[in-house]
C-alpha cells in the first residue's frame, strides 16, 4: 500500500491516497445532493397531468403530498441514522458506506417501478417509499462520511478534505437540476431523472473495496496491526508509526478513565452521552449547529427552488444557475477554511443569509403563490423578468452564498471534529439524525406554510433563527483550525474541566521534526 503514491519529503502522507479515501464518502454526498436537485424538477413535473408527467397520479394542488414526496428521504435518512446509532461502532465506517451504496441502488430502483404502476393511490405510495429506501442510504453515507474523513484526514488538510464533501454534495445538486432540466418535458422525465442515480451508486460500492477502514476505528477495537497498516495507506511509514502510538495511548487512556468512572460507552451508549458532563461543550457545539442548519431553512427551501424561481418570474432552468453559483461559493469555502478558520466563516456565513432573508421577506411580501400549484397555473402567473424576478434571484444567490461559506460545509466538518473517539460514532449519528429529523419536518412545512403565512412569512421566520445563529457561532463554537482529533478532545474535556494528557502538536510539519529529530 506504500507504493500507491510517491510522497515529497516535506509531505509526510501520500496524496493519491487521500484523493482514493476522500472519493468514496464524497460520492455518498454526491448522490445526496443529486437527490435534492432532482426531486426540484420532479415535483414540477409530477404537479402535471398524469397524460404529460406519464405518472398514474398529480401533486396538484395537494401540499401535503407533496410534502410527503419531498421529506420521504429525510425520514429515511432518520431512520438510517437510528440504526447507525446501535451499530455504527460494530459495523464499521467502510461498511456503512457500501451499505449506503447498496440502498441508493434499492430506491433507486423503486422509484423507476413506481413510475410504471398505473394505480394511481399504489404508485404514490411506492414512490414514498422508495425515497425513504433512499434516504435510509442517505443516514447510512451521511453519517459514515464525516466520521470516516475525519479519523483518517492529516489535520493539516482535514477541514479542507471534510468541507470537499460539501462540494460533491452541490455539485450533486447541480447534476440533478441539470439532468431534470434536460428531461423537465420528456414524458416520464421524472423517473428518468431519478434513474441516473444508479451509476453513482455502483462506483460507490465498487470504490469501497479499495480502501481501507478507518484507523482510529480499528485502534479503538484494539485491531492495532490494521490500523497500522491503514495509517500506512495514508501516511510515509515513520510518521504511521508516530501516529499509531498516539491513537494506542488515547485508547489505553480512554480505558483508564471508563474504569476509573465505571462508565462502558459501548453498553449504553445513549445514557453516556448524554449523562457525562464532560461531552456536553461538544454536543453543544455540534448538534447545535445541525440544529440551526436545518431551522435556517435553505436545504428545505432548494427542494422547491424550480418552482419558486419559477413564481418569481425566472425560467426552469434558474435553478441550475442557482446551483452553478453553489457550487463556486462552496468551493471558495474549501480554499478559505484553513487559512479563516471555522468560527470566522461561520459567522460571514450567517451574516450573509440574514440579509439575503430581508431582501426575500420583503420581495415575496404579498406573494400569493403556492409551491403547491399546478405547473400548467404556475405557467399562465409567470411576468417577464422584473425587479421583484432580479431581487428573488439576488436573494437566493446571497442565502446560498452565506449557507455554502458556512454552515453547509462546516456543520459537517465540526460534527467531524469535536465528538471523542469513545463517543464518536453514537455521536454522529445523534447529529445526523438530528440533522435530518428536522430537515424531513422542515421540507413537509414549507408548503404548508408557504400556502397558509405565505413565502414571506416563511423567509422572516427564517432569518430570526438565523439572527439568533450569529450568536450561537459566537458564543458556543470552538476554533478546531489545525488540532488533532486528540488536542480538540483535550481541548473541549479542559473546559468542562477535564485535564490535558496529550502531547501538542499543532502541524503534521512538527511532528515530522519531532520524528526525524536525533
Amino acid at each position: 500500500m506504500e507504493t500507491l503514491s510517491t510522497a515529497s519529503p516535506s509531505c509526510p502522507y501520500y496524496r493519491h491516497a487521500v484523493a482514493l479515501l476522500f472519493t468514496v464518502p464524497a460520492m455518498g454526498g454526491l448522490l445526496f445532493g443529486y437527490d435534492i436537485g432532482a426531486t426540484s424538477f420532479a415535483i414540477v413535473q409530477l404537479m402535471r397531468d398524469p397524460a404529460a408527467s406519464g405518472a398514474s397520479f398529480t401533486l396538484a394542488n395537494a401540499p401535503i403530498w407533496t410534502g410527503m414526496v419531498v421529506s420521504a428521504p429525510s425520514v429515511g435518512a432518520l431512520i438510517g441514522t437510528a440504526i447507525v446509532f446501535v451499530v455504527a461502532e460494530s459495523m464499521g465506517r467502510r461498511l456503512e458506506l457500501r451499505v449506503g451504496g447498496i440502498l441508493y441502488i434499492a430506491g433507486t430502483f423503486l422509484e423507476m417501478l413506481a413510475a410504471r404502476v398505473s394505480v394511481g393511490g399504489l404508485a404514490l405510495m411506492i414512490l414514498i417509499a422508495a425515497r425513504i429506501v433512499y434516504g435510509t442510504g442517505i443516514g447510512f453515507a451521511m453519517h459514515a462520511a464525516p466520521a470516516f474523513l475525519g479519523e483518517v484526514m492529516p489535520p493539516s488538510i482535514r477541514g479542507a478534505v471534510v468541507s470537499g464533501k460539501e462540494v460533491f454534495i452541490v455539485c450533486g445538486m447541480l447534476f440533478g437540476y441539470m439532468i431534470g432540466y434536460c428531461y423537465k418535458d420528456n414524458y416520464r422525465g421524472w423517473a428518468s431523472t431519478f434513474s441516473a442515480a444508479l451509476l453513482p451508486s455502483a462506483i460507490m460500492i465498487l470504490m469501497s473495496y479499495f480502501i481501507p477502514d478507518s484507523p482510529r476505528w480499528l485502534a479503538s477495537h484494539k485491531r492495532d496491526d490494521e490500523a497500522l497498516q491503514a495509517l500506512m495507506f495514508v501516511w510515509k511509514p515513520e510518521h504511521a508509526k508516530a501516529e499509531h502510538d498516539i491513537l494506542i495511548e488515547a485508547r489505553q487512556e480512554r480505558e483508564r478513565e471508563q474504569f476509573t468512572s465505571r462508565n462502558n460507552i459501548q453498553s449504553n451508549p445513549f445514557t453516556i452521552l448524554f449523562s457525562a458532563p464532560t461531552y456536553k461543550a461538544a454536543l453543544t457545539a455540534g448538534v447545535g449547529l445541525v440544529v440551526l442548519q436545518q431551522v435556517t431553512g435553505q436545504p428545505s427551501v432548494l427542494s422547491y427552488a424550480t418552482p419558486i424561481l419559477i413564481s418569481a418570474g425566472l425560467s426552469s432552468y434558474a435553478s441550475v444557475i442557482v446551483a452553478f453559483f453553489k457550487v463556486l461559493a462552496t468551493l471558495l469555502a474549501v480554499v478559505l477554511v484553513e487559512h479563516s478558520g471555522r468560527k470566522r466563516l461561520l459567522t460571514t456565513g450567517c451574516v450573509l443569509m440574514l440579509f439575503a432573508l430581508i431582501i426575500l421577506t420583503v420581495t415575496f411580501h404579498g406573494s400569493n403563490y403556492s409551491t403547491s400549484t399546478s405547473d400548467d397555473r404556475r405557467a399562465k402567473s409567470v411576468n417577464k423578468l422584473d425587479v421583484r424576478s432580479i431581487f428573488t434571484l439576488i436573494g437566493m444567490f446571497v442565502y446560498i452564498a452565506g449557507y455554502q461559506v458556512g454552515f453547509g460545509p462546516l456543520s459537517w466538518l465540526i460534527i467531524a471534529e469535536v465528538f471523542p473517539q469513545s463517543i464518536r460514532g453514537p455521536a454522529v449519528a445523534f447529529a445526523v439524525q438530528t440533522n435530518f429529523l428536522l430537515n424531513a419536518i422542515v421540507q413537509f412545512a414549507v408548503p404548508l406554510l408557504e400556502q397558509q403565512f405565505g413565502l414571506s412569512f416563511m423567509f422572516a421566520t427564517f432569518g430570526l433563527i438565523t439572527a439568533y445563529s450569529i450568536y450561537f457561532v459566537h458564543s458556543k463554537v470552538p476554533e478546531t483550525r489545525g488540532l488533532t482529533l486528540e488536542e480538540i478532545e483535550e481541548k473541549l474535556g479542559s473546559m468542562a474541566g477535564g485535564t490535558t494528557r496529550l502531547r501538542r502538536l499543532t502541524s503534521d510539519e512538527e511532528k515530522v521534526q519531532l520524528i526525524t529529530s536525533p
